[in-house]
């Protein structure tokens, strides 16, 4: 192999690493900007920050474990965990139409 050939193997090796590690920083900044979005939509639901904090934790480790373990990703996962706080909020707001 050639100094030139060797140049550019590791230039594209260094690409490579570069990119997988730039997705997973993405990836998890993703989950962890989602999970926040999901503590916010629960914290008037909880009576106190380690009762909110203890929750988040459990939340965070489920949607981990279902991220890893189903078709979906943790984000995803997260995503689908503040659907239902998004709606009881709207009727709180709202109110509930009769």
């Amino acid at each position: 192999m050639g100094i030139k050939a060797f140049e550019a193997y590791t230039a594209a090796v260094a690409g490579l690493v570069t990119a997988v590690a730039s997705f997973s920083l993405s990836t998890y900044a993703d989950f962890e900007s989602q999970m926040s979005t999901v503590k916010a939509l629960m914290s008037g639901s909880c009576d106190s920050t380690e009762e909110l904090d203890t929750a988040m934790d459990s939340l965070t480790e489920k949607a981990q474990e279902l991220g890893s373990t189903t078709a979906f990703t943790s984000t995803e996962v997260g995503e689908a965990m503040d659907t239902p706080n998004r709606v009881w909020i709207l009727f709180e707001v709202r109110g509930v139409q009769q």
